[in-house]
């Protein structure tokens, strides 16, 4: 029986114009442009594009077109509805850093909020993407223990 070992990359709705989903990752999370995909006849017979792959750390997200208008984020708090959000990890070190280019950027944002004494999280940041998806950017007080390597390519 074959076991899951990993998260290999997440699909992710951005807005109808899959650049400027494209543009937010890479402005925002420092994410890189990695590749195109859904170029072929079956995308294009049933209305599906093309949509940028990014890559945030050692994460892949597959961007979508948003369908229909992006959702009404009025009086919503960045931590998500029943917390349900993407989070990252950056070293301590770089977490101001992070918070300062989501003040550039102009980014509603919430935090940092403090964790207690007791986990593995030091510190967070929680904000939304345009199309209102919510993200959390945190250090780890653990930061020195890798959990499970992630082995990209190689044998």
């Amino acid at each position: 029986m074959a076991f899951a070992e990993n998260f290999s990359h997440s699909g992710i709705g951005c807005s109808s114009d899959v650049r400027e989903g494209e543009a937010f990752y890479v402005d925002t999370l420092n994410a890189q442009p990695h590749s195109w995909i859904g170029l072929n006849v079956d995308d294009l017979m049933h209305a599906r594009g093309p949509h940028p792959c990014v890559i945030a750390g050692d994460f892949l997200f597959v961007t979508f077109p948003q369908a229909g208008p992006a959702r009404d984020r009025s009086g919503e708090r960045p931590r998500g509805i029943g917390g349900a959000r993407h989070a990252f990890a950056v070293p301590k070190e770089r977490f101001p850093q992070f918070v300062d280019r989501l003040r550039e950027l102009e980014t509603d944002f919430e935090g940092p909020v403090a964790h207690p004494e007791s986990g593995p999280l030091g510190e967070s940041v929680y904000f939304t993407d345009p199309v209102g998806n919510h993200f959390e950017v945190c250090w780890r007080r653990d930061e020195d223990h890798q959990y499970h390597p992630v082995i990209v390519g190689g044998d």
